[in-house]
């Protein structure tokens, strides 16, 4: 409830006051610049994470509807059955990003999932569970996924809005703060997503509590260096090219007018 209503009146104060630019607590353009690359990166995976989950539940949809069918809630059941899905499908996406980061969530006694495999066990009769993959090892293949939150780090370093002329080693700093800090809240997200969801065997559910955002905050703070490293090239490039733009392909040309 605090955080339904501290969003709803964060919107209220920002469409109000004519947008969010008035609500930050700073004028520092660096601190402006390693928050909005921060939310780009953070959005990046937790998208990906929402991608890799619909296709996964895409794919075992027949079975979500047999599973409802078998549990036949009627009308008003099918209602709080429906609302239940809905307000465990935030807690499944930090999951997923959870696995993408490394080390995976379990699911009440001898049930885990991480990018190495899955071990399931006898899990709670929730259609949107479905979506969780067969047990067995996957294939190896499945361990590139690891580099998402790389990914989501360099797309946070590469949106790094900084003026044009500043060093890359401030760049690179710059790019490895956002980086962490998406990391962090990342982690954060991740760690207050689990906890029990019943008696017994089910006294134990999601990620662990440190370790995702400890692992988030060093790949996305690398993958922010890098990106920033690579805005660095290319506001370079465009700030000396007379057209504005960068020329990525030729690099050991100087900027022209083609």
């Amino acid at each position: 409830a605090v955080i339904v209503s501290a969003i709803g009146t964060t919107l209220g104060v920002a469409r109000a006051n004519g947008g969010f630019s008035k609500l930050g607590f700073t004028n520092n353009l660096d601190v402006r610049a390693v928050l909005l690359a921060a939310w780009t990166g953070l959005a990046t995976l937790l998208l990906a994470a929402l991608g890799i989950f619909v296709v996964m539940f895409a794919l075992n949809v027949d079975r979500a509807g047999d599973l409802w069918a078998s549990l036949d809630p009627g009308f008003l059941g099918g209602l709080g059955l429906a609302g239940a899905c809905a307000l465990l499908l935030p807690n499944l996406v930090l999951w997923t990003a959870s696995v993408l980061v490394g080390p995976g969530f379990v699911l009440g006694t001898n049930t885990s999932v991480d990018l190495s495999g899955a071990h399931l066990g006898a899990v709670p009769g929730l259609p949107l569970l479905v979506a969780l993959p067969g047990p067995g090892e996957f294939p190896g293949w499945t361990f590139l996924l690891g580099l998402i939150p790389l990914g989501a780090g360099i797309m946070a370093g590469w949106n790094l809005l900084t003026e044009p002329g500043r060093p890359l080693l401030e760049r690179l700093l710059l790019g490895l703060a956002a980086g962490v800090l998406a990391g962090l809240v990342c982690g954060v997200l991740i760690a207050v997503s689990g906890g029990a969801i019943g008696p017994g065997r089910m006294a134990s559910a999601g990620p662990p509590l440190l370790t995702p955002g400890l692992v988030a905050m060093g790949s996305m703070g690398l993958g922010g260096a890098i990106g920033a490293g690579l805005g660095h090239y290319r506001v370079a490039r465009a700030h000396n090219s007379p057209t504005g733009r960068p020329r990525l392909r030729l690099w050991h040309k100087s900027p022209s007018t083609d």
